[in-house]
């Protein structure tokens, strides 16, 4: 009996078994049949002569629209995607990001055909597209994204009944005017992009009624007037609560008005950019306390006075701060010491006139961009060489002293002009490793002093070299011919001697601005300087030399004509048309015995 019990319950087993693998076979067999009809849709006819009608309009790289093939399934054509069980076209992704890519035309009408469009992208195209209407909107009752950055929409605006929409990027597309009513009622947009456009006119008051926005851009634009008080806020059963607004831009605008009245509505803010405008406030602790959320703040450029309490801790960790001319002094900011986590920092023109406190120079291990200059800031600098993440260091314009530290060797750009700094330049060659990237050096202005070194073997990044007036002697090493990348070489007013090196024209041919001026180099001018065929300021006055000006200097008058702007500063010399030129250069010549 016990035998046949323990034989039934294996049976039962087996047979649970059985049945829960044919269950799953079923299954399987059902989801392939699925799959398989999925397989077999193809996009609709409509849609794909519509796709052919939208390519037709275009010029543009042979391999572009390669794969779209009259005939072939337009489901498996580049930048084409289907919903698998309809096969209406849902997404058209035509992005360029590259020059060598883009697509050049008008964009067409036919585009309204495709009616259950649900994300389209056009951007990158970099002004070759433009759309003279976006009447074909009409057409896209399902559109949730809509990418046109760098279309040319100059003569076209978004239609009003587009309010599916949930993404808008219209970022230079030069658009112009005043930005229409019409967009408040686009209730269902989380992103909303206008930047770098020429829009004028003010923020619309009413922009609150967008009550799904979390992030917003007018940057770069010509607004004008205040911020809109409904801004960042929303009414909801008759009471007043924020918005879900996020992330705000809207830095280089002509916006006034008081930035401390209405600070207090922008608190659930992550992103709050207001750079360069006319707004004014006296800020406290009192307007950000309860920030909370706050990972960027920009208010550079305006006319902004931050009197914060020495033992304010704020309540939020900042990744990146901008208070550029904003007035923080005398006194260095205390509060900026719990911000251990920030990233990008600018006390540039901020009135601060102290030392820089030690804790300070450690804040943050992750600190890349770091602007002190134009400020009155003073002492020595640390040993700043194990700052690994540092790339970015303008310190120029105070009154900092003693030696050049040690800088980390994977710099992009150091600029420490106008300070009180001595002694030799050796440690800068910790800088110029075999696997730098350091693109700008900027040490006039010092009290520097010594031979250069010849350290510039791997200079080829180097893109603007400026040691001038300091206290440099001797003959310039010849490793900086290797610096072949070089636009700007400025080593005015030193006590540099030798002869001007004819490598200087043969290596370094992309100069376009020279000057060792002020110096005391001897001999002549090597020919070798006539092949800057790229040069626009050649300045070797007050020095010893001799001999016969070449002849071939005259091809540089050309050169100083041309109505182009250097990679760098300089513009004060783009003022010299060709008899200035001459005649500058003339006088010079009669003034050290020169023969033109």
């Amino acid at each position: 009996m016990l035998v046949f019990l323990i034989m039934g319950s294996k049976f039962c087993e087996l047979l649970t078994m059985l049945f829960t693998l044919l269950s799953f076979l079923v299954v399987l067999g059902i989801e392939h049949s699925w799959a398989v009809a999925a397989l077999k849709v193809q996009c609709i006819d409509g849609e794909q002569e519509a796709l052919l009608m939208f390519k037709e309009g275009f010029t543009s790289p042979s391999g572009r629209f390669s794969s779209w093939i009259a005939g072939e399934d337009c489901c498996k054509w580049s930048g084409v995607g289907c919903n698998n069980r309809t096969g209406h076209v849902i997404t058209l992704d035509l992005h360029s990001s590259d020059s060598s890519g883009l697509l050049k035309g008008i964009v067409p009408d036919h585009l309204g055909n495709l009616s259950s469009l649900q994300s389209l992208d056009l951007s990158g195209n970099s002004f070759s597209l433009k759309a003279n209407n976006l009447d074909w909107l009409s057409g896209l009752s399902s559109l949730e994204v809509l990418d046109l950055g760098g279309v040319d929409l100059s003569n076209a605006w978004l239609i009003e009944s587009s309010h599916t929409l949930h993404y808008l990027n219209l970022t230079r597309c030069q658009l112009q005017g005043s930005i229409p009513d019409a967009f408040v009622n686009f209730t269902s947009l989380t992103v909303l992009d206008f930047s770098y456009n020429n829009l004028q006119g003010s923020i619309p008051h009413n922009f609150g009624n967008m009550t799904s926005l979390v992030v917003l851009d007018l940057t770069f634009n010509s607004l004008e007037g205040s911020i809109p008080p409904t801004l960042g806020l929303i009414q909801e059963q008759q009471r007043i609560k924020h918005s879900p607004l996020r992330e705000l831009y809207l830095s280089y605008n002509k916006l006034n008005g008081s930035l401390e009245k209405i600070l207090p509505q922008f608190s659930e803010l992550v992103v709050l950019e207001v750079a360069s405008n006319s707004l004014q406030g006296f800020i406290t602790e009192v307007h950000l306390q309860n920030f909370s959320r706050l990972r960027v703040l920009d208010l550079s450029g305006n006319q902004l006075i931050l009197n914060m309490s020495s033992n304010w801790t704020p309540a939020f960790q900042l990744q990146t701060l901008g208070l550029n001319s904003c007035k923080l002094g005398p006194r260095f900011p205390q509060w900026l010491e719990n911000q251990t986590k920030i990233v990008n920092i600018d006390l540039s023109n901020s009135s601060i006139s102290d030392t820089v406190p030690d804790w300070f120079w450690d804040l943050s291990p992750a600190m890349q961009i770091l602007d002190l200059s134009f400020n009155r800031l003073g002492g020595e600098l640390p040993d700043l060489s194990s700052k690994a993440s540092l790339i970015t260091l303008h310190l120029n314009e105070n009154v900092f002293s003693g030696y050049l530290p040690h800088f980390p060797p994977n710099m992009l750009s150091l600029d420490v002009a106008g300070n009180e700094f001595f002694g030799p330049i050796s440690t800068i060659c910790d800088m110029m490793n075999e696997h730098n990237a350091l693109l700008i050096l900027i040490l006039g202005e010092n009290h520097l002093s010594g031979h250069l070194p010849d350290c510039w073997t791997y200079g080829k990044s180097l893109l603007y070299l400026d040691l001038s007036s300091n206290n440099f002697s001797g003959e310039l090493p010849q490793s900086l011919m290797n610096c072949t990348n070089l636009s700007e070489l400025v080593l005015a007013e030193n006590a540099l001697s030798g002869r001007i090196p004819a490598w200087l024209g043969e290596s370094l041919q992309n100069l376009a601005v020279l000057r060792l001026d002020s110096n005391v180099f001897e001999g002549n001018i090597p020919w070798q300087l006539c092949q800057l065929k790229y040069i626009m300021v050649l300045s070797l006055s007050s020095n010893l030399l001799s001999g016969r000006i070449p002849r071939c200097i005259n091809n540089f008058q050309v050169l100083a004509e041309k109505e182009a702007e250097p990679s760098h500063g300089y513009y004060e010399y783009l003022r010299y048309a060709k008899v200035e030129l001459k005649k500058v250069m003339w006088i010079d010549s009669q003034r050290h015995g020169l023969q033109w």
